[in-house]
């Protein structure tokens, strides 16, 4: 039988109780039940809520320096943390830092830098990146276009870097995780898988401390952040999906961006096995919605949608490979 509990935590905002149900496996974040059963408690290696004051509450304790000005919460409970794109924080090293392999965070970008900034960064001089997350600036004062999101790591090749297909939105709250696994880096936003890389060797890591917000090389950008988590797993699709909750949401585990400026014959190839392209009623039915949230439409505003039967009027659109246009992959068990 679940027992309801009240937790009450001093916050810097609010005085309010924090309400969830005491469930085995799951954490209370910003009064939301966040389902980590996929995740053993001892896999998180650095949790950053920032509800009390900038305290890591993982099994390492190991709490931010340098700390920064605390601002609203995700959803309006709890705090975030502001940085204003000239001061960072400075999370120490940890040994089993060396064992990170997924990064979880939500940011909330207030208005655009003229260059690229740094999120987060790990590296104890200028030369070392593994790893470094960047924001890359927005096309104007109201935050629209531009906003990818740049992961790079060092290795004995060189610094390599995978760049997001689509963006995050200014002033809305974004999800970021990065897996890094083997020779592979995987970038998701919001939930979605956004762009793999293949390296070229494997990454070099470092000794040197986590810069949040900045670092000592390059500024940083002016936002929110909130729930930095550092796990020492590898997670799917379905994982990094449940750590992202918007209500009335299509699943955002059924589809993906397949390819962009492509023509109609590559974008039935880019979907693979157990998936295919998008029908119109199924684009209609909330991806779009996805489509402008993850930056999508910056790439394009036309996709490819699906028809099973191709008169004459279509064929002049269809089947052009010199028409070109962004593809979008439901799975086959969509309904």
């Amino acid at each position: 039988m679940l027992n309801l509990i009240f937790i009450l935590v001093l916050r810097i905002h609010s005085q309010e109780p924090e309400i969830c149900y005491k469930l085995e496996g799951h954490l209370c974040v910003n009064n939301q039940i966040v389902d980590m059963t996929f995740a053993p408690l001892d896999s998180i290696i650095g949790l950053w809520r920032f509800d009390k004051n900038q305290m890591d509450d993982s099994q390492l304790l190991n709490h931010i320096q340098q700390p920064c000005e605390l601002g609203p919460g995700r959803g309006a409970v709890g705090n975030s943390v502001y940085y204003s794109g000239e001061q960072y924080s400075i999370i120490p090293h940890h040994d089993q830092y060396h064992e990170i392999v997924t990064i979880s965070m939500w940011i909330y970008p207030l208005s655009s830098q003229q260059s690229f900034t740094t999120i987060l960064r790990k590296a104890s001089k200028s030369n070392e990146y593994t790893p470094t997350i960047l924001l890359w600036p927005f096309h104007d004062e109201a935050n629209v276009g531009g906003g990818q999101i740049e992961v790079i790591v060092s290795t004995s090749y060189d610094k390599e870097n995978l760049r997001s297909k689509g963006s995050v939105t200014g002033r809305k709250w974004n999800h970021l995780a990065i897996v890094l696994q083997g020779l592979s880096i995987d970038l998701y936003i919001n939930g979605i898988h956004d762009n793999v890389l293949s390296l070229k060797a494997r990454p070099l890591k470092n000794d040197g401390p986590f810069y949040i917000g900045g670092d000592p090389w390059f500024n940083g950008p002016l936002l929110y952040l909130d729930d930095l988590t550092f796990y020492n797993i590898p997670f799917l699709q379905l994982e990094i999906s449940k750590l992202v909750n918007f209500p009335g949401q299509v699943n955002n585990r059924l589809f993906y961006l397949g390819c962009d400026g492509c023509n109609y014959h590559q974008s039935l190839s880019s979907c693979k096995q157990g998936w295919h392209l998008c029908s119109l009623s199924e684009l209609t039915s909330g991806i779009y919605m996805h489509a402008r949230q993850n930056g999508w439409l910056r790439l394009t505003k036309d996709f490819w949608s699906r028809i099973d039967e191709i008169d004459e009027e279509l064929a002049k659109n269809y089947l052009d490979p010199q028409k070109t246009k962004a593809a979008i992959c439901c799975s086959d068990s969509f309904y």
